[in-house]
């Protein structure tokens, strides 16, 4: 009788956890879930059992469908392709979504986007939103990415050795690593109308700048962009007062241009990055800690390069 009892209650709760309704609270979202092709609901009662949900291991198209929440696709953890572009979505949580090969989230608003349980990513597209950072580091498969429109300031591929695509066109890069270990293997590379990216760290600066087209005029390769103090060319034609310096500096320069202003640290981490056009520029440096650092303007073709030091 006992035994019968632990037979009933436990047929009890993997029905109950069969027949858990998944909390979709975007009605767009739901709309779309219950229709979708190929079927998700199978039992057609229109709403998704987590059974239906975790069974389902296709692609979820949702694009263009003015959803603005996405909760809910934490219960999709074998789907191995989603495209929500085009919506209205401000946060994507895809940390249960383990499976996934292929993400597009372009033409949204999000402001964040963690990758970094989603080992498997193959192709990445998160265009047109507003992120300011992203980390790929965790993602060693990724063939192919795009994110240009966004505010990106900083973007760090050396682990991702399987890339052959990748795009960031329009955005505020500052600060570009692709030294991965097979640039060779690399089919396309957009990063025009970044203003602010003057150099790009690759594996060979030669191969990159015969192979690689589409890069601004201002925007060099080298094999590394962090500054050897011993190489300093001490004929600047660039007047930095005072140094040292304390709270702020001003930079001359001889003549009406665009100048792109990178200051870093003995270590080659870069510390500041502006753009400016005009002929005199004031720099705050009161967030700088005592020490000397590296100053390194850019205009064209052009690059100068100074020691300065902060000694208070």
């Amino acid at each position: 009788m006992k035994i019968l009892f632990i037979l009933l209650v436990a047929l009890f709760v993997t029905f109950a956890a069969n027949s858990q309704i998944v909390n979709i609270p975007d009605e767009n979202f739901k709309a779309a879930v219950m229709t979708h092709d190929p079927v998700i609901d199978i039992n057609g009662d229109g709403e998704l059992q987590v059974s239906e949900a975790s069974s389902y291991s296709g692609a979820l198209n949702l694009s263009m469908l003015e959803i603005s929440d996405l909760t809910g696709i934490e219960a999709f953890t074998a789907v191995t392709e989603l495209n929500c572009d085009f919506n209205e979505l401000t946060s994507l949580d895809i940390s249960n979504n383990s499976n996934l090969e292929e993400l597009s989230c372009s033409s949204n608003s999000l402001e964040a986007l963690n990758v970094s349980l989603n080992t498997a990513l193959v192709k990445l597209v998160c265009g047109s939103n507003s992120l300011t950072e992203l980390d790929v580091s965790n993602n060693p498969d990724l063939e192919s990415l795009a994110c240009g429109g966004n505010p990106i300031q900083l973007l760090d591929l050396r682990n991702n050795s399987a890339l052959i695509s990748f795009s960031c066109s329009y955005s505020n890069l500052n600060s570009l690593d692709l030294r991965n270990g097979s640039n060779e293997n690399m089919q396309m590379i957009l990063i025009n109308n970044n203003p602010d990216l003057s150099c790009v760290s690759v594996d060979n600066a030669d191969y990159a700048t015969a192979n690689w087209m589409g890069v601004d005029s201002h925007t060099t390769f080298r094999n590394s962009c962090s500054v050897d103090i011993s190489e300093f060319d001490k004929q600047c034609v660039v007047e930095v007062y005072p140094n040292p310096f304390s709270d702020r500096i001003s930079i001359g320069f001889e003549e009406l241009s665009t100048y792109h202003i990178r200051m870093f640290d003995v270590f080659g981490r870069m510390v500041h990055s502006e753009s400016f056009t005009g002929t005199e520029c004031i720099v705050s440096t009161s967030y700088l800690v005592k020490g000397t650092y590296v100053l390194q303007v850019q205009s064209g073709k052009r690059l100068w390069k100074e020691v300065i030091c902060r000694d208070k």
